[in-house]
């Protein structure tokens, strides 16, 4: 017995702790059966031992909150300090009250009157308890239930307690309908933005613009320096208007180091392969309207002579790329910036060497 009173605790406890489906537990108009197999615990002056119990429900639903159910239960004890048992029927007429009955996870009250045979011995009997329903499907529950059955006999009122737990099966039925929606109370449904950039999709004329990424009023990048690469993608952000730019933003152009002796501005034979790779620049980009060539010296003499040398060196490139690669000589402009604009340290001839360069730069604007 005490095995049995476990398992069926324990059977009740695991309902309560399955998590709710989206079956509706409770149907109004349906009609029940329900199987179950527990327990009963007797009251000690009737000299019988605790004993396995079994019932049968048949039930209706009124509503899905209320029905009936008739019950017939069984169990066989054992008379106490005897080898002998005796039959023991239940049969009762029970009403109950089922709480949230749209959930999966159903509790209910129930209160009923009904029959005691003990033996032959029969007895007025009321009973009342608490179960628990759980939804597998729209049509099958499991079921647990805990009586207090009140016996009244010629000389006593006996007090026993029934648990069962078994299945609960529902035949027909209806659906409740769902209250009706006031018209006024349907909110419009809310536009979809599905890059979440902010700008809903029925405005959004870049529709797949990435995760973060700032966006104007018709949720495109920015640009803010409309140099064509947008500000997620643009490395250079403060490019001048109308200066042409790699895919990084950045302005386009070509750094040559080519060494010049000593006051000289010959470009000698080692430096042919800086000429090739600036002669293959501008045919690259042989669809902007000219090409600028600009020269920088280190910091060794006068600002005067380094400006005027300078110039001389962006000159002798500039004549090399005509004569020796054909280049349109239109297209090539020169300008001379001396040691003004060094790109690594003076302080050392690594450094001095970084600076002694040519550059080839694509404009649109041309700079001072």
């Amino acid at each position: 017995m005490k095995i049995q009173r476990s398992l069926t605790a324990a059977f009740i406890l695991a309902i309560g702790l399955l998590p709710a489906t989206s079956w509706a537990a409770n149907r109004s108009g349906a009609l029940t059966l329900s199987p179950m197999a527990g327990g009963i615990v007797l009251e000690g002056d009737q000299h019988l031992d605790n004993d396995v119990a079994y019932s049968l429900g048949l039930g209706y639903n009124f509503t899905q909150s209320f029905g009936v159910e008739a019950v017939l239960a069984y169990a066989n004890p054992e008379k106490e300090n005897a080898n002998d048992d005796v039959d023991l029927w239940n049969y009762r007429i029970d009403a109950l009250y089922h709480f949230m009955p749209d959930s999966a996870l159903v509790p209910y009250v129930a209160l009923g009157i009904g029959g005691y045979d003990l033996d032959s011995d029969r007895e007025f009997m009321a009973n009342y308890g608490l179960g628990l329903l759980y939804s597998l499907t729209d049509s099958v529950a499991l079921r647990a239930d805990v009586r207090h059955l009140a016996v009244f006999n010629e000389s006593n009122l006996e007090n026993n307690l029934l648990y069962t737990a078994g299945l609960k099966f529902q035949f027909g039925g209806r659906e409740e309908a769902p209250a009706p929606v006031a018209a006024a109370a349907v909110s419009p449904p809310t536009p979809l933005d599905s890059d979440g950039d902010g700008v809903t999709d029925d405005r959004d004329q870049c529709p797949d613009t990435p995760r973060g990424v700032n966006v104007d009023d018709k949720g495109c990048p920015l640009d803010s320096d409309r140099d064509g690469v947008t500000d997620d993608r643009d490395q250079c952000p403060d490019t001048l208007k109308g200066v042409v730019v790699d895919d990084k933003g950045c302005e386009l152009k070509l750094t040559l180091h080519i060494n010049f002796g000593f006051d000289k501005t010959a470009i000698r034979p080692e430096f042919k392969s800086e000429l090739e790779k600036a002669a293959a620049f501008v045919r690259k980009h042989s669809d902007i309207p000219y090409i600028l060539l600009a020269g920088h010296t280190d910091s060794i003499g006068t600002e005067e002579y380094n400006r005027r040398l300078s110039m001389e060196r962006a000159q002798a490139v500039r004549q090399a790329l005509i004569e020796d690669y054909g280049i349109d000589g239109s297209k090539l402009i020169t300008r001379g910036y001396g040691e003004s604009r060094p790109v690594a340290s003076n302080e050392t001839e690594e450094g001095r060497y970084q600076n002694r360069r040519v550059e080839l730069i694509c404009c649109a604007v041309l700079p001072e």
